[in-house]
């Protein structure tokens, strides 16, 4: 399962129907608390984590932190963000930073990667 997380709807519904389409099974939540909870919430954790930076609520960097220390899952992520500087270096658990506007194509790109690596133990439907 991959969970979509993005604080503008229609880009949330873009990215999780484009997933769908290509196989996999889907989740999303709409800002960084919403991720956070969903997470703590599930028996298994998801398999990959795309990642908006920028959110109200809980920002995405509330989400890796969360990630790494709270819950101390080591779930692969996939920032897309449109902020240009994105401060600190990001390392573990991201794999992957796409600039907003993204290329779908880019983007099924790198979670491809991602999948047939086996970084992620993502399966498909």
């Amino acid at each position: 399962m991959i969970l979509v997380v993005d604080d503008d709807p229609d880009l949330r519904l873009v990215i999780a129907e484009v997933l769908e389409d290509d196989g996999y099974e889907v989740m999303t939540a709409e800002n960084g608390r919403d991720a956070i909870e969903q997470i703590a919430s599930m028996v298994v954790p998801p398999l990959l984590v795309v990642l908006d930076l920028m959110m109200p609520v809980a920002d995405g960097y509330a989400v890796l932190r969360s990630l790494r220390h709270e819950l101390a899952l080591d779930v692969p992520v996939i920032i897309f963000s449109a902020q240009a500087d994105l401060g600190a270096p990001l390392t573990n658990p991201v794999r992957a930073v796409l600039r907003k506007p993204i290329s779908l194509y880019a983007f099924l790109d790198a979670v491809r990667a991602l999948v047939e690596t086996g970084a992620s133990g993502c399966a498909r439907d």
